[in-house]
């Protein structure tokens, strides 16, 4: 049988002549109903039929039958039966499908993708129907085809639609050329529709030209090479320790930036991300560390430039001093007075302090301090300070706040007494009235001698290991007043009877407050000794415990210009501890034993 053009063309042959053929054709329904398009009488020989067909889709079924007036033919059923010997079928369709963009998704919008590129396509065909379509770009490929119903011939739908995809992976880096096709029923190709898709799945690579691992310094140029062989590079960002910077690319594939502020001396973190045309990120990070290249920065000294200090006033210096790079190296500290190291230099907290311990003579006198940090910058502070006329000469050894005479400004010194001097002196009945003032606060002591008018006294004064002989003159009405200042204990004497001791100052326990706050249990017990005493300012003060071979020391700190001191010390072992605090400068000052026991 051949269907060509709608018609039927089909040869019988059967094996008995009295049997009929009755052709019908049908779209659904019972074959019953179905109308006969031709009904014959058949004979043994092969017969040739044309029949036409009606436009569509039908089934054509050919029944064989026995003629009414052939009785007794066919006496059993099953004695003549049909037997369908073949069946060849050839459908001939001469029109080629159709394929058509329904979605051309990523393969129609030009741009670089770095996953599966997917599109919509249709076919149809409107004579043996559609079979398939398909996407294909060189071995890649992607088909849809319709579902087969076996054996039995039947066309193919008059129209299809499927959403193919292209493997990314599979297809590569680059643009790839490629076509839609499709097919019927009949073997018939459609023309195909091309396409040109774009594949990168390659992240840009990033290299750090600049900074090195050390930078030059604090606002390092920051340098990136960058490159991308597929979709390009399409952005570039940097960050610093987190913080954005704005970027610059001033030729292809290099990204320039800069800190807006110097950055802080010490390590860092360079951090970008680089995103290509079709989103493919390269993410990274390099260290790299600042140089301290700063000295050490200084603040107002005190004294002030300029500042005059009065007869007998102590030189005592402090000077805030910071570093915000390495810090400050505790060993450089150099203070010198007039081209000499100040004896006593010592820093608490940010604050450099120095105490001369000597009297000055009177001018000008040249400060100069050198500190350096951890990286060997050196800053340098130099100011002047004044001595008022009157002071006492560059060679005394009185200790800081060392004593002074009152009243009438007499020489200091230790000549002897003159003949005539001490004549008047012995002649003189010299009573010593004694005024404390500040007991509670200072050392500071007034002593009153009574005597003849104007009689010129000399006495001897010691505080500690120091000794000095004062002259002062009594006035009209015979009072001589003289001020004593000391930090421990001190006697006035009569410099021609020192064996008569005219004041006797006591040596006074400095105030010593401790807490223990114990750190963890196996960590060693800190203690914290704080006190404050106005007259120590300025001073070194020692902590000491007592131990089978003595006292020994097992702290240090400074007193502030408050007269305020705080330090720490561990205690390693349990048992009981005498503490005390004493200052060194001053004999005899130390405070009353506390008894610590440990656990």
């Amino acid at each position: 049988t051949t269907i060509v053009g709608g018609s039927l063309a089909y040869r019988t042959r059967m094996r008995h002549s009295q049997f009929f053929a009755r052709v019908k054709m049908r779209n659904a329904g019972d074959w019953a109903d179905a109308p006969t398009l031709l009904a014959e009488q058949q004979t043994t020989a092969l017969t040739d039929h044309v029949i036409a067909l009606a436009s569509g889709f039908r089934q054509v079924g050919i029944s064989l039958y026995a003629h009414p007036a052939a009785a007794g033919l066919v006496t059993d059923p099953w004695d003549d039966y049909i037997t369908l010997v073949q069946l060849q079928v050839t459908v001939a369709d001469a029109a080629p499908p159709g394929v058509a963009w329904i979605d051309g998704g990523s393969l129609l919008d030009g741009i670089w993708h770095r996953g599966d590129v997917c599109a919509t396509v249709a076919v149809g065909d409107n004579e043996s129907g559609v079979a398939a379509v398909w996407l294909a770009s060189g071995a890649v490929s992607s088909v849809w085809s319709v579902p087969r119903t076996g054996s039995q011939y039947q066309p193919g739908p008059p129209y299809g639609q499927a959403s193919l995809c292209l493997s990314a992976a599979a297809l590569g880096d680059g643009a790839h050329a490629g076509a839609v096709g499709g097919s019927d029923a009949s073997g018939e190709g459609a023309a195909g529709l091309p396409f040109t898709v774009y594949i990168d799945r390659t992240p840009p690579t990033v290299g750090v030209v600049a900074p090195g691992s050390v930078a030059a310094d604090g606002q390092p140029p920051i340098e990136l090479a960058f490159a991308d062989a597929s979709s390009g590079t399409a952005s570039v960002t940097i960050q610093v320790d987190g913080a954005p910077l704005h970027v610059a690319i001033p030729v292809p594939g290099r990204a320039t930036a800069r800190p807006a502020a110097p950055l802080a001396f010490g390590a860092h973190t360079l951090s970008w991300s680089a995103v290509d045309a079709a989103g493919n990120r390269n993410d990274g990070s390099a260290s790299f560390s600042v140089p301290d290249t700063t000295a050490p920065s200084f603040g107002a000294p005190e004294p002030q430039a300029g500042a005059t200090l009065g007869d007998g006033d102590v030189l005592s210096v402090a000077v805030a001093v910071t570093d915000g790079g390495s810090g400050v190296d505790p060993a450089s500290v150099d203070l010198q007075l007039d081209g000499t190291p100040v004896e006593h230099v010592w820093r608490t907290g940010d604050v450099v302090h120095g105490v001369v311990g000597r009297r000055l003579l009177s001018g000008v006198h040249h400060l100069a301090l050198a500190v350096a940090d951890r990286a060997g910058n050196t800053g340098w502070l130099a100011w002047d300070v004044s001595v008022a006329a009157g002071a006492g000469t560059a060679g005394g050894s009185a200790p800081a706040g060392g004593a002074t005479a009152g009243g009438a400004a007499g020489a200091h010194g230790t000549a002897p007494t003159s003949p005539a001097a001490a004549a008047r002196t012995r002649a003189a009945a010299v009573h010593a009235i004694v005024r404390r003032v500040g007991a509670g606060r200072s050392r500071v002591v007034i002593v009153r001698l009574r005597a003849r008018p104007r009689t010129r006294i000399a006495v001897r004064w010691r505080c500690g290991a120091l000794a000095r002989t004062l002259r002062i003159r009594a006035n009209a009405r015979g009072v001589a007043s003289l001020r004593v200042k000391c930090a421990g204990s001190a006697t006035v004497r009569l410099a021609i009877a020192p064996r008569r001791v005219l004041v006797r100052i006591a040596p006074r326990r400095l105030p010593l407050h401790l807490r223990v706050v114990p750190l963890s249990r196996s960590a060693p017990t800190v203690a914290r000794v704080s006190g404050r005493l106005a007259e120590l300012r300025g001073r070194v003060l020692i902590l000491e415990a007592l131990t089978s071979t003595g006292w020994q020391r097992v702290g240090l700190t400074h007193v502030g210009a408050s007269g305020s001191f705080a330090t720490s010390f561990a205690i390693v072992h349990a048992g009981q501890f005498a503490l005390r605090a004493r200052v060194p400068a001053v004999a005899g000052a130390a405070s009353a034993p506390f008894v610590l026991t440990m656990r």
